[in-house]
């Protein structure tokens, strides 16, 4: 799990994305805040999937919100986080091309883009 920002109709909104183990976008959010609150609300979201019932290892990178968040839920009190930032390398690494894409005209476009990757 990563979050970066990206430029939707020329405002800096907040991706964050969950990539599985084959290298594939699982989940993502949009948001205009980057916090706990909005962590939390994406690992709800991401817990009500049917592929993440079985929720072994979350890695990220070390940013607070994040590790807060993941300590403060307890549907998530079993799951074991590896906040190590060179393991998240596979979302890091996707960020280049969301990076190189000068923005987004709208949430369609986005959601195609980030869900190919």
């Amino acid at each position: 799990m990563d979050e970066t920002y990206i430029k939707i109709k020329g405002k800096w909104t907040y991706l964050y994305r969950e990539v599985g183990s084959k290298d594939r976008t699982v989940d993502f959010l949009l948001s205009k805040k980057r916090d706990t609150r909005t962590t939390k609300r994406f690992f709800r979201n991401a817990l009500k999937q049917k592929h993440n019932q079985k929720l072994g290892v979350i890695t990220t990178d070390k940013y607070a919100a994040t590790e807060l968040a993941i300590k403060r839920m307890k549907e998530l009190q079993d799951v074991k986080h590896r906040n190590i930032k060179y393991l998240n390398n596979t979302v890091e690494s996707d960020h280049k091309i969301t990076k190189q894409i000068s923005g987004f005209k709208s949430f369609q476009s986005t959601s195609n883009t980030v869900c190919l990757q």
